[in-house]
């Protein structure tokens, strides 16, 4: 019972837009392929995280044997061209991961 009125529905009448239609698809591949999606962007992060650590850690490697500033340019130079093209390599991968999580395809 509605605390308002003493009917038990308020009636209202509705007139929805004709080009308005939220169309739901509850179709398995759809969530299936939106979780597998999700796991391979979790993988994906991991994988770039480690990788740029272990780069991380040969460039401090190589930092620490510089003898002089020239060396510590080039290895600084080289570091910074390396990491550009990780990441942009990166951004490339998780755009077709993230078409993939929102334009789901079925998977027949």
């Amino acid at each position: 019972m509605n605390m308002i009125t003493h009917e038990d529905r308020l009636h209202v009448e509705r007139k929805i837009h004709p080009e308005f239609r939220v169309h739901w698809s509850a179709e398995p591949w759809a969530i299936t392929t939106t979780l597998e999606t999700v796991l391979d962007i979790g993988t994906e992060v991991q994988r770039f995280c480690t990788d740029r650590f272990r780069a991380d850690c040969v460039t401090h490697q190589r930092l620490l044997h510089c003898r002089t500033p020239a060396d510590l340019m080039g290895v600084q130079a080289c570091f910074m061209r390396r990491a550009v093209a990780d990441y942009r390599a990166h951004t490339a991968k998780m755009v077709k991961l993230a078409e993939r999580l929102w334009f789901p395809t079925a998977q027949a």
